[in-house]
């Protein structure tokens, strides 16, 4: 199982864009894996409800070995903040001492390089009369007060520039948001569009539009109403399932060939 593990939000469009995501990522990945929801904050459902229907393992394991169903947690965060330094952390550690029958894997949070077609994918026709100027892009994160928070941004930056793409972050859909797009037209760039690089709708997303929209420019929806989007949650899931596997395979037969 693969469970998306998304921030959570006051706004119930963020539950019902998280939803809408995951049966696209499941359409991917089916009928090799199976993927639910949960939550960190505000509601559910948790780790432990998304895992509910697992059959487990209680008392001595029985005769001959029988592996412990593998739960895969993969984070819908894009910034290196708090949330997955520790919080999330901290929540699969807790789910896995309250249902230590199951094999619980925190998977590495996606690099935001990696969504360098689904950001281009949500940007608007180019105007012709731009020709020959970079394009502009304010691109909205949830914001942090970690210093390297926004490093991986700078990939993604690097990866959106052979399309005639200029990435700026702004931290959070506040004040940042006008000066990323004064950074941008200092750049040169011209056609300056706001991008939430935030998986689902919600109030940070409304507040990104509302900011987009007080300085007269054009905004997105978020990342995760792409099929691209979906794409890439799929590959990198799947990618580092099938290596994790595979290591676990070579692990045992390793452990048996060296049994007495």
């Amino acid at each position: 199982m693969i469970i998306l593990f998304a921030h959570g939000s006051p706004d119930p469009r963020h539950r019902a864009a998280v939803a809408d995501m995951a049966q696209q990522v499941a359409r991917v990945l089916a009928p090799t894996e199976r993927v639910q929801v949960a939550y960190l904050q505000h509601h559910g459902p948790t780790l432990l409800d998304a895992v509910a229907g697992l059959p487990g393992q209680s008392g001595p394991p029985p005769s001959g070995f029988t592996p412990a169903p593998r739960v895969w947690v993969l984070p819908l965060l894009l910034s290196d903040g708090v949330h997955v330094t520790e919080d999330v952390p901290a929540a699969v550690v807790a789910a896995g001492l309250a249902r230590p029958d199951l094999d619980w894997r925190l998977l590495p949070t996606l690099p935001p390089a990696t969504l360098t077609l689904t950001v281009l994918a949500l940007l608007p026709p180019r105007d012709r009369g731009a020709a020959g100027r970079p394009r502009g892009v304010v691109g909205v994160v949830a914001g942090s007060s970690r210093p390297t928070a926004l490093t991986a941004f700078e990939a993604l930056a690097a990866a959106l520039r052979p399309a005639d793409v200029e990435l700026v972050i702004a931290n959070g859909p506040g004040p940042g948001v006008g000066a990323a797009a004064d950074l941008l037209a200092a750049l040169g760039a011209d056609d300056v569009t706001v991008v939430p690089l935030m998986f689902a709708d919600g109030v940070l997303v409304a507040r990104a539009a509302a900011a987009a929209a007080n300085l007269g420019l054009p905004s997105t929806a978020p990342l995760g109403t792409t099929v691209e989007c979906a794409e890439a949650l799929a590959a990198w899931a799947a990618a580092h399932v099938r290596r994790d596997t595979s290591e676990s395979r070579r692990r045992v037969s390793a452990e048996v060939d060296a049994a007495p």
